[in-house]
C-alpha cells in the first residue's frame, strides 16, 4: 500500500508540502477508500502513509525537508515531525536512492537537525520523542549540544513510554511485559522511548567516554526501569562502561537483571557473562544460579548454559551443573548445547565427551538433537580421540533418530577412509541388521562408502579392512537389501 503522493514526490514543492501537513482533509484513516493502481498496488490518503512519504523524500533531501520542519506550526501532527526526524538520521544515502543523486547526497547539516530539536523539544508525544532518540543514536558522533543531551537524558529517566506492563509490538493485544517471550521483550527495548533513549545514551558514550558523569544518573535510572524492555535497552550502556568502569559496569548489570532474568538471557546480556566471570563471580553467581533453577523455560536452558560453561572453565557450580544433568528438559538441552559446543576445544573435550554420551539416548528428543551439533566439524570425525564417542554416538537413540546428517558427513569426508574403518563398519551394522526399509536413499549412500572404503583399503593392501568390506557385503545379501547385487558389480569391475 502507497499514499497517493508517492508517484510525484519529487514534483511536489515545499508550499504544496505545507498545505498536505496542515490540511484537514487528511484524516488519521482513509476510510476504506482505496485506489487499485495495479494488479499489486493499492494507494490512499491518511496521515499515516502521508508521512510515510514524507520520510521518503526527506531521506533523499535531508537539508531542504529540515528546513521545511521548521516552517511547520506548532500544532501540526506530530508524526509529519517524526517523519522529517527519520530522515534527518541518515548519515549515508538510502541504497534505493536514485544513482544520479547519490553523489552529491550530503546528510542534513547538524544545525538544521538542532533547529529542528530545538522547536519541537518540548514534544513528548510518543512518536517524536521515539525519533529524537533514534536520531540522536545514529548520529551519536556529532557534537550535539548540552540542551539536545539534556533532553534525551530527561526521555530516558521520565518519559511515559512504556507504560507499566504495556508493549509497543506485540503479535496479541492482549499480551503484557510479564508473560511474553525473551524475543518479544528484546524487539520492544528499541521501540519505546526510554529503551531508544537508553540505546542513544550508549552511543554516546562510546564515542565520548568523558561523558560519563553526565549521563551516570540517567543509567542508574534505566538499570532500575520498571519495566524489563527498558532495562534490556539499559544493557546497551552498561556494555559501554566496562571498559570504563568494570566494577561499576558488573554492579549496574546484576541490578538489571536481578527482578527479571529475562533481561540477563537477552542478546545484549547473555555474552557479557564471559567478561565477567570469573572475575566477579561473587556478584553475578546468584544471577546465574537463578537463571538455571527459573521456572521459565528458555531461562532454565540459557541458565544452564551458563552453570556449564562456569564448571568447565572454572570448576564453579558443580552442584547446580550435576543438577542440570539430571533436571528438566530445558537443563539437560542446555548442558547438551555447551557440550556440543566445546567438544572440538582439546582442552574440555574428554569432559564434553562424558556428558554427550550420558544424553545419546536421553528420553527426550529435544535433548538428543542437541548432540547433532557435534558434527558441524568434519574434523570429528577423522579424530582418532572421539572414535569411541563417534561410534557410541550411532549405536545410539540420537543417531536413530536421525542418521541422515552424520551419514552425509561421512560421505562428503575426502581421500582415503581406511582412517574412519570402524566408524564406517559400525554405520553398516546400523543400516543393515536389520536393513533400513524405509530410509532406501541413505541405505544406498551407506553402501557407497563401504565401496569406497574398500576400493580404499585395496589400493593401500589392507588385507583386513578388504575382508571385512566383503563380510559386511554378506550382509546385505543375507538380509536381501536390493542394492547389493548392483554394488557387487561395482566391486568385480
Amino acid at each position: 500500500m502507497d499514499s497517493t503522493l508517492s508517484q510525484n514526490l519529487e514534483k511536489i514543492s515545499d508550499q504544496a508540502w505545507l498545505k498536505i501537513v496542515t490540511s484537514k482533509k487528511v484524516t488519521e484513516s482513509d476510510r476504506g477508500k482505496f485506489i487499485q493502481a495495479g494488479q499489486d498496488r493499492v494507494i490512499t490518503t491518511s496521515i499515516p502513509q502521508f508521512a510515510l512519504s514524507l520520510t521518503q523524500i526527506t531521506n533523499r533531501y535531508p537539508e531542504r525537508f529540515g528546513r521545511l520542519a521548521l516552517k511547520f506550526p506548532h500544532d501540526v501532527d506530530p508524526r509529519y515531525v517524526s517523519a522529517i526526524l527519520e530522515g534527518l538520521r541518515k548519515i549515508e544515502p538510502d541504497e534505493k536512492m536514485p544513482k544520479s543523486e547519490k553523489t552529491t547526497w550530503q546528510a542534513g547539516s547538524i544545525q538544521i537537525v538542532e533547529a529542528v530539536l530545538e522547536k519541537y523539544g518540548a514534544d513528548s508525544e510518543q512518536d517524536t520523542a521515539l525519533s529524537f532518540c533514534q536520531l540522536v543514536g545514529e548520529r551519536a558522533d556529532e557534537s550535539w549540544s548540552d540542551k539536545s543531551i539534556s533532553k534525551l537524558l530527561h526521555y530516558a529517566r521520565n518519559h511515559p513510554d512504556p507504560e507499566p506492563g504495556k508493549l509497543n509490538i506485540h503479535s496479541d493485544s492482549d499480551e503484557n511485559s510479564d508473560e511474553v517471550t525473551v524475543d518479544v521483550l528484546f524487539v520492544n527495548a528499541a521501540y519505546c522511548v526510554r529503551g531508544a533513549a537508553a540505546i542513544a545514551i550508549s552511543r554516546l558514550l562510546w564515542k565520548h567516554n568523558d561523558r560519563l558523569e553526565q549521563v551516570r544518573s540517567s543509567i542508574e535510572s534505566l538499570v532500575s526501569d520498571p519495566h524489563p524492555a527498558v532495562r534490556m535497552a539499559a544493557i546497551e550502556a552498561i556494555k559501554v562502561v566496562f571498559n570504563i568502569d568494570k566494577d561499576l559496569a558488573v554492579s549496574w548489570f546484576c541490578k538489571a537483571c536481578r527482578d527479571d532474568l529475562r533481561v540477563a538471557v537477552s542478546p545484549r546480556a547473555f555474552p557479557l557473562f564471559n567478561y565477567i566471570v570469573p572475575s566477579h563471580i561473587d556478584q553475578v553467581g546468584p544471577v546465574i544460579q537463578h537463571m538455571a533453577a527459573s521456572s521459565l523455560d528458555e531461562v532454565a536452558f540459557m541458565g544452564a548454559q551458563q552453570v556449564t560453561a562456569r564448571w568447565l572453565f572454572d570448576c564453579f557450580f558443580e552442584n547446580e551443573f550435576a543438577t542440570c544433568c539430571q533436571g528438566i528438559v530445558p537443563q539437560r538441552k542446555g548442558v547438551a548445547r555447551v557440550a556440543t559446543a566445546l567438544l572440538h576445544n582439546k582442552k574440555y573435550s574428554p569432559q564434553c565427551q562424558q556428558i554427550l554420551c550420558k544424553f545419546m539416548n536421553d528420553p527426550d528428543k529435544e535433548v538428543r538433537d542437541e548432540l547433532r551439533g557435534m558434527f558441524r566439524n568434519q574434523n570429528l570425525i577423522i579424530d582418532t580421540e572421539c572414535t569411541a564417542l563417534i561410534k557410541a554416538y550411532i549405536e545410539s537413540l540420537a543417531f536413530a533418530d536421525d542418521p541422515n546428517h552424520f551419514v552425509l558427513s561421512l560421505s562428503d569426508l575426502t581421500g582415503s577412509l581406511i582412517p574412519v574403518a570402524e566408524v564406517v563398519f559400525t554405520v553398516c551394522d546400523r543400516f543393515f541388521v536389520p536393513p533400513q526399509e524405509k530410509n532406501h536413499l541413505m541405505t544406498l549412500e551407506v553402501s557407497s562408502i563401504l565401496l569406497r572404503l574398500y576400493e580404499s583399503a585395496q589400493g593401500g593392501q589392507k588385507i583386513q579392512i578388504t575382508d571385512r568390506c566383503l563380510d559386511t557385503w554378506d550382509l546385505l545379501f543375507e538380509n536381501r537389501v536390493e542394492m547389493a547385487m548392483g554394488l557387487t558389480r561395482n566391486i568385480e569391475q
